[in-house]
Parts: structure tokens; C-alpha cells; sequence
């Protein structure tokens, strides 16, 4: 679906945010259920991924791992107990619109946040057939 506006082409991919609304949704419920136990639920497009502009299959940029370092560093993501971290969305590098990495997402991005951070061993619990 497209869009315009008077001062130029808006771009809209209906498809990408019904997918990230679902995830959004799920984290929430996730969270809502350990309320007690999690410090916070964060996007990982929040603390610094930067993808490319392609809406529904995105790769993640070199950007990102420098700002990603930061950005756990800021919500604690070492220091029990641990925050949930949604994966499978980034921010589209120019409209800087939310994006998703496609099948395997999530463990590309448990992948992507343990690079700059180091990790001798990254964990990905799931309740779905995937990679």
C-alpha cells in the first residue's frame, strides 16, 4: 500500500507492522506474566538496532554493534535479574521505521547482541519450530 502526501510519497507496509504488532503483543503478555520478576521489557530497534530498509526480510547493519553495546549497557542487560528483549524488529536505516529480520530473527538477533557485548554462550528459548 501505497501513500502520497503533498510534499512527497509516503511508503506504507501494512504486512510488516500486523507482524510487529503481533510480536509487541506477545512480548507484553510475556512480560506481564513475570511482572514481578523482570525489570523491563525492551525493542531491540530501542537500544540501537539499525537495519537495512527492507521492511520484512531486513539486514542488520554494521551500526548497529557499537550502538547496541551502549544501549544494553544502559538497561542492564548483565546484571540480574535480566530484562526481556524482543527480538526479530530493528529500525530501517532512512525512514527509520520499525522493520523485521525475517524467519530466524530472534536468534539472529540473541546472535547480534552478544557480539559486542562478548558472550561466551547465547540462549534461545522458544515455544515455536524455527531455526
Amino acid at each position: 500500500m501505497f501513500l502520497r502526501s503533498k510534499s512527497g510519497p509516503l511508503s506504507f507496509d501494512f504486512g510488516t507492522k500486523v507482524i510487529s504488532i503481533k510480536a509487541l503483543a506477545s512480548a507484553s503478555s510475556l512480560s506481564w506474566r513475570n511482572a514481578s520478576m523482570v525489570p523491563g521489557e525492551y525493542d531491540t530497534f530501542e537500544i540501537g538496532f539499525i537495519t537495512t530498509d527492507d521492511f520484512t526480510n531486513a539486514d542488520i547493519l554494521e551500526a548497529t554493534y557499537p550502538l547496541l553495546q551502549r544501549g544494553c549497557m544502559v538497561i542492564g542487560l548483565l546484571i540480574p535479574p535480566f530484562p526481556i528483549l524482543l527480538g526479530f524488529l530493528g529500525k530501517g536505516w532512512k525512514p527509520c521505521a520499525v522493520t523485521t529480520l525475517g524467519r530466524g530473527g530472534s536468534d539472529l538477533t540473541a546472535k547480534t547482541i552478544g557480539k559486542p557485548l562478548r558472550v561466551r554462550e547465547i540462549q534461545v528459548w522458544k515455544d515455536v519450530d524455527g531455526f
